[in-house]
């Protein structure tokens, strides 16, 4: 297992956007679609990124017992998770290994501190992989069996043991529809729109934006910003904040991108105001810039 974060040079605290600008710059496209398959799936990157911090603790535990990266821990896909470069036997260790090998017993020519290790990110990496809770459960089938004779006095259960039947999530079976264009897909408002707007973006991510206003919660506008496209309108006058659901297939208002939906607001305060003869609008940008001053924070698809 290869560290995705460093090779698009981020950490694993990277948002969802930070990932998508990265992208851009990957000249290899399969190595972009790995990256895009993995991390821009929210399901895929909950379980990757258990796995990542599995293997990362192991790596600086390693480090921290001053071991040598043998056996298992010496395979390319694993470097990247090692702290030092610790690789190899020394003289007398392979002197040692010669030895064992001319020694006629079961094992002796592993490594018990390898093994042990081995072992351990084995089992890390299945109950991280396992574990998840965002892997979905396939539908309860019911299969019929001949029947068998058991022992009553053979099986012990707990006293008034009650089961829990396991809730399979409905797979996601919506047809995906044709893209809106970039503008106003709804306006709520009778006030006129006189303060102007710009939204920027880039790469192949699609915004459903809404703005609301500050005071009341309700809903002022709601618009479609088509990857790669600037959206430019005008605005009623007044305090909003902005969130967003982004993605890249559309599958209608019901279910906005589908289960990979990302959901995010941002947590400044627009204020479209008028000042003397001027009025005071906004340029924002979906993607990470330089000296940018967006802060945004992930939000569940309830709080959307």
């Amino acid at each position: 297992m290869r560290d995705l974060y460093k090779e698009i040079g981020l950490s694993r605290n990277a948002t969802i956007d930070d990932i998508t600008f990265a992208l851009q710059k990957i000249a290899d496209n399969e190595r972009r679609r790995k990256v895009e398959f993995i991390l821009l799936n929210q399901n895929r990157k909950s379980m990757y990124d258990n796995t990542h911090h599995t293997l990362t603790t192991i790596g600086k535990l390693r480090d921290n017992l001053n071991l040598k990266h043998v056996g298992f821990w010496a395979g390319a896909p694993l470097q990247d998770f090692l702290y030092s470069n610790r690789k190899g036997l020394s003289q007398t260790e392979q002197l040692n290994h010669k030895l064992r090998k001319r020694t006629p017993i079961l094992g002796a020519d592993l490594e018990p501190t390898s093994v042990i290790f081995t072992l351990l990110v084995v089992g890390l990496v299945a109950y991280a992989w396992f574990g998840s809770n965002s892997v979905e459960s396939p539908p309860n089938t019911s299969v019929s069996r001949p029947p068998t004779t058991t022992n009553p006095s053979s099986t012990v259960r707990p006293p008034n043991e009650v089961r829990t039947p396991v809730k399979s999530e409905p797979a996601f079976n919506e047809p995906v529809l044709t893209l809106p264009q970039t503008g106003i897909l709804k306006n709520y408002s009778t006030l006129d729109r006189i303060a102007p707007l710009e939204v920027q973006t880039i790469g192949n991510n699609n915004y459903f934006v809404k703005l609301e206003a500050v005071s009341s919660g309700s809903k002022v506008l709601e618009l479609f910003v088509r990857g790669g496209t600037t959206l430019n309108i005008d605005v009623p006058l007044g305090q909003y904040r902005m969130k967003y659901a982004s993605g890249e297939s559309w599958y209608g208002y019901e279910h906005l991108f589908g289960p990979s939906t990302n959901y995010t607001l941002a947590d400044s305060t627009f204020s479209f105001v008028r000042q003397g003869n001027q009025v005071n609008g906004y340029t924002i940008t979906l993607y990470p810039v330089t000296d940018g001053n967006l802060q945004t924070r992930t939000l569940s698809a309830d709080q959307f």
